[in-house]
């Protein structure tokens, strides 16, 4: 399977005098980097930033939910109303 990924925020850069660039907000603070032949520069998390972790049973529950969306096993839709600020009534 292939995941396709866009750039979020594209802007240009230039090298400083000691060869160095800046990423802003990077999200990881280690990188591994490879240069292409074209020219390119890829960079790859080293995995020292934010992960989404989750306990052990919900993922377990995840699993089984989706276990029964594909066999069918639904419950019946529901109908959530918009919320609007306005509707006071609604707030306790």
């Amino acid at each position: 399977m292939s995941v396709v990924t866009k750039p979020t925020d594209p802007y240009d850069i230039e090298a400083d005098a000691q060869n160095c660039i800046v990423i802003r907000n990077a999200r990881f603070k280690s990188y591994q980097v490879e240069e292409l032949t074209d020219g390119r520069i890829v960079l790859k998390p080293k995995g020292t930033g934010e992960t989404f972790r989750m306990s052990k049973r919900a993922y377990e529950m995840l699993e089984s939910s989706l276990d029964n969306l594909k066999k069918g096993v639904v419950s019946e839709k529901i109908v959530i109303p918009k919320f609007d600020d306005n509707d006071e009534d609604l707030i306790d």
